[in-house]
């Protein structure tokens, strides 16, 4: 089912001759009936899906509208805030509409606030009505954790790595050994050092 009718940003509906505001005007108001609805009825959110529409809400995916239903109620969004700070719109090829919002969302009475960061593709049915194609919600810390996860893990390993190729090996009793790369080397020129006192040894042959 698709979104209700949209409605000019004063809340007066927009006449059959009205020509529609710009994507992010039409943004604003999409977000404002979403959020609305979610808040007061999460269980009829879904209505604003299609059987083709995508939804993701971080790690949670599902795909057409009785399975986005059964992903927002088992997001339990019944004591959920939102506060909205940007809303930013563009149209998109055949009069659909892409947004971008970012906000803060309380998942319940005992969560802090957590920054999100929200694409949503609007699709248009008709002419004054427009269905969600894709909605993907990141709450932004989760993200960047992960980042900051990764960068920690690598600076580990490269400092173990680096580590390795200078530290010496565990003593056996009481002895430091070489590293494997240091006893081929040293043994190289333990080697030359043989060949060139052997030569050194032996009587020169004439040449006649």
């Amino acid at each position: 089912m698709a979104m209700d009718m949209i409605t000019g940003v004063n809340g007066a509906p927009l006449s059959p001759d009205t020509t529609l505001p710009c994507a992010t005007e039409i943004g604003r108001e999409f977000v404002r009936q979403y959020y609305t609805l979610l808040s007061e009825r999460p269980q009829d959110v879904h209505r604003f899906y299609s059987h083709e529409s995508v939804f993701i809400h971080g790690e949670l995916e599902a795909v057409g509208q009785q399975n986005i239903e059964r992903a927002i109620d088992s997001l339990g969004f019944d004591e959920c805030k939102v506060r909205i700070h940007t809303i930013k719109g563009s149209h998109t090829h055949g009069q659909g509409i892409a947004l971008q919002v970012c906000g803060e969302m309380q998942e319940n009475e005992r969560c802090e606030p957590r920054c999100f960061i929200q694409t949503i593709v609007l699709c248009q049915q008709t002419p004054k009505k427009f269905f969600v194609q894709n909605n993907i919600f990141q709450f932004s810390n989760s993200c960047f954790n992960v980042l900051e996860k990764e960068k920690s893990v690598s600076a580990v390993v490269a400092k173990l790595q680096q580590s390795s190729t200078i530290m010496p090996t565990p003593s056996v009793n009481g002895h430091v050994s070489s590293s494997p790369v240091a006893e081929k080397a040293a043994k190289a020129k333990s080697d030359n050092h043989y060949l060139k006192k052997e030569r050194e040894s032996k009587p020169a042959k004439a040449v006649i």
